[in-house]
């Protein structure tokens, strides 16, 4: 299956988007920031790229990884 193109900033903003509205995060973790996304060259998995580093995240890391797997899936970041 291929996956989608977008910016690393649509990626940012569309997982933070996920964070902020998921029922199955709930209270604090609803304010996990995402600071950035980068890429890199393809890995192991397909995936070109990764979330450099969170605020706000002590607790929520599990779950908040789940939803950052879900978007590794379905998107890679445009070429540098």
């Amino acid at each position: 299956m291929s996956k989608e193109i977008v910016t690393e900033a649509d990626l940012r903003n569309m997982i933070q988007e996920k964070i902020s509205k998921s029922e199955e995060l709930n209270g604090d973790c609803r304010e996990v920031i995402v600071n950035t996304v980068y890429w890199h060259e393809l890995d192991e998995t397909g995936s070109n790229w990764d979330v450099h580093s969170m605020r706000n995240a002590a607790g929520c890391e599990g779950v908040v990884n789940v939803i950052i797997a879900e978007f590794k899936e379905k998107y890679n970041v445009l070429e540098k």
